[in-house]
């Protein structure tokens, strides 16, 4: 049997370890999830191992998160509190960012004193 990697391998199987962290779950009940055995996760996350298109989406599903995230592996999920952060800080390059930023964080500095 053949082993295939790519260059793709590693980063996918950086997906699956952070997502799998982020889900709080040992890699022995992700591969109880997709039904493989837990040195295969560790396979996978160390990017030893191809993982296929059918099994990213076995393992997307047990994590809850969206199948792109492995089709395109620079796709980043992040929070609502993340997304808020990369906006604002994408507006203090602005003219009129700056000054919206920081009557944001005042406001809230404000909220957190109540």
């Amino acid at each position: 049997m053949t082993c295939r990697i790519t260059t793709v391998d590693p980063e996918v199987g950086r997906l699956i370890a952070h997502h799998r962290k982020r889900k709080g779950i040992l890699q022995s009940e992700l591969a109880e999830l997709i039904g493989v055995c837990g040195c295969q996760i560790s396979r996978y996350e160390r990017g030893h191992e191809f993982v296929s298109l059918g099994r990213r989406q076995k393992i997307a599903e047990a994590l809850g998160i969206d199948p792109a995230v492995f089709a395109d592996p620079s796709l980043i999920e992040v929070t609502p509190d993340e997304r808020d952060l990369i906006e604002a800080y994408r507006l203090i390059g602005t003219p009129s960012g700056r000054q919206r930023v920081m009557a944001q964080i005042e406001i809230g500095r404000g909220m957190a004193s109540c």
